[in-house]
């Protein structure tokens, strides 16, 4: 992997266990809280790849949309088809359930 691409990484994503409630234990990223596992199934698969609607449809930059690729490629067994919630996985990936910046707040739905 580039260096660029861990920078990226580095930069954006946290992915550190936590005490606090308040906070999953899963890689997110950082600004927003936003589960990795969710904006790399989101793009892959509802955006057919597409870095750019991926970051529009999450309110993210095409910089953290790139990292979370970036660290979806260094551990490939994080699971991108998981369901969240009572909700169906194309309930969760249609971005209904990703996390703003209130830290646990989920979009209107």
């Amino acid at each position: 992997m580039s260096t660029e691409k861990m920078t990226l990484v580095e930069q954006h994503i946290l992915d550190a266990a936590t005490s606090d409630p308040h906070h999953r234990n899963e890689p997110v990223l950082k600004r927003t809280g936003t589960p990795v596992w969710v904006v790399v199934g989101y793009c892959l698969r509802a955006c057919e790849g597409s870095v750019a609607e991926a970051a529009q449809d999450y309110q993210l930059t095409e910089d953290e949309v790139q990292a979370a690729l970036a660290y979806y490629r260094l551990h490939p067994e994080l699971d991108i088809c998981r369901e969240e919630g009572r909700e169906s996985g194309a309930e969760a990936l249609s971005g209904r359930m990703h996390l703003g910046a209130a830290h646990g707040a989920t979009s209107g739905a």
